[in-house]
């Protein structure tokens, strides 16, 4: 079986610290939960700021213990300051598309958050050529 490299897609906080979002199963089942929202929300984009932002959590949580934050807390709304947070969507956005590829379609409709490029589909490596 031939196993896909994800790209991780990263935010740096006001503190320096990387943080690596990874848009799995289990973030996707409790950032919806969590935000009552449904899987088409998430792909349409249909979720106010603060839901987003728990969203960004829910991908990013595993960076967030290795800092020794345990649990979605309001530190972590606090290190995303406003400077931050246009990278932080953009880290987020560009996990949907790396997770789902048709979601690319759908985000180039929607309008992104000031500071947010659209994200595009991932390119597919170019076949290696042997001499």
């Amino acid at each position: 079986m031939e196993t896909k490299e994800r790209k991780k897609q990263t935010f740096v906080d006001k503190e320096g610290r990387v943080w690596f979002l990874e848009l799995t199963t289990p973030a996707i089942i409790d950032g919806c939960t969590a935000c009552q929202i449904n899987l088409d929300d998430l792909m349409e984009m249909r979720v106010n700021v603060a839901s987003l932002i728990r969203l960004i959590w829910f991908t990013a949580r595993t960076s967030g213990h290795i800092f020794g934050i345990k649990k979605e807390s309001v530190f972590f709304a606090e290190i995303l300051t406003p400077d931050i947070l246009p990278d932080a969507f953009q880290a987020f956005m560009e996990s949907l598309v790396a997770s789902f590829p048709e979601a690319s379609d759908l985000l180039g409709e929607l309008p992104t958050p000031p500071g947010v490029k659209k994200p595009t589909k991932p390119q597919e490596p170019a076949p290696e050529v042997g001499i």
